[in-house]
């Protein structure tokens, strides 16, 4: 599984550098223009919301993968190992259900006629488009999953010896 994820992540990182390459561009492009010839192009700016927001769901993906999200561990730093690993699976779990729950209610709505038939106004693409990063994000997360409990469980399991914690 380990594998599966390492090559996923690895595509993941090749789009992000596509996808920030492509931001930095049209946005070196729209502040040339806007400044010396005095009006930009309507689509850059739009573009690049639309990357900034894809940026950040698979971002947060990889984010996830290594646990490197955002997460108040002052309180959770002080309890023993062995709590600290059961708090992580906890968590985790919590965490799986909140992203199958995501994954399903995005999918559901960006699968829905209201939003796919929606056109953007600048580039007048579907808003499918920017709003599937949401459930394909999530997908991955869930994969991710099947990579992190494992271990999670694993080290709730494992005892040391010496120090009878986990």
């Amino acid at each position: 599984m380990e594998r599966i994820g390492d090559g996923l992540e690895r595509i993941i990182k090749w789009i992000l550098i596509v996808l920030m390459a492509v931001m930095i561009t049209t946005t070196i492009i729209a502040v040339i223009q806007r400044y010396i010839f005095g009006s930009s192009f309507n689509w850059t700016e739009e573009l690049d919301s639309y990357i900034l927001v894809w940026c950040s769901f698979l971002g947060v993906a990889v984010s996830y993968r290594h646990i490197d999200l955002v997460f108040l561990d002052l309180f959770v730093n002080m309890l023993p190992k062995r709590f600290k690993n059961i708090l992580a699976f906890i968590v985790h779990l919590v965490c799986l259900a909140f992203i199958v729950y995501i994954f399903v209610t995005s999918l559901q709505y960006g699968l829905s006629p209201a939003l796919y038939n929606r056109k953007s106004t600048a580039l007048g693409c579907s808003m499918f488009v920017p709003f599937a990063s949401i459930p394909l994000s999530m997908f991955m997360m869930i994969l991710f999953n099947f990579e992190l409990i494992p271990k999670l469980l694993k080290a709730c399991m494992n005892r040391d010896e010496q120090k009878g914690e986990c």
